[in-house]
């Protein structure tokens, strides 16, 4: 098969599935537009209790949220007592802790918000001797 068969032919596939897809929306809004039309009062009774768990979420949301802010404090003094420890007093550094930091340094900046260390630390650590 040449190149053009193989992209008109993952086309179809997409398209296929796409129509597939749009097939079972069109089911299951039929489904519950009946639903609704026959125990309207259920209905309400149910978005009242949906609007419920929508805010409880909103609220477990913030406090992801916060939690997210309070361990990327703790990754950010962590890094900066690496630094201090080793880069400052100019001490070997353990291969395991270079991975280790190397790995933090990586899920705390992976939030956009949380770049208060700079990426300099981690390259002064790793260009440090391995004890």
């Amino acid at each position: 098969m040449g190149e053009v068969e193989v992209i008109l032919e993952s086309v179809g596939v997409c398209a296929g599935a796409v129509v597939s897809v749009w097939g079972v929306v069109r089911i299951v809004t039929a489904i519950v537009r009946a639903f609704r039309d026959r125990r309207g009062m259920q209905w309400k009774e149910t978005e009242k209790k949906l609007e419920g768990i929508q805010q409880e979420l909103r609220k477990l949301g913030e406090i992801e949220q916060a939690n997210s802010d309070a361990i990327a404090t703790l990754q950010c003094e962590s890094l900066s007592h690496i630094f201090a420890e080793y880069v400052e007093k100019g001490r070997p550094c353990p291969i395991s802790v270079k991975q280790a930091v190397a790995a933090m340094y990586e899920e705390y900046t992976r939030d956009a918000r949380h770049n208060h260390v700079a990426k300099d630390y981690l390259d002064r650590l790793m260009a440090l001797p391995a004890e």
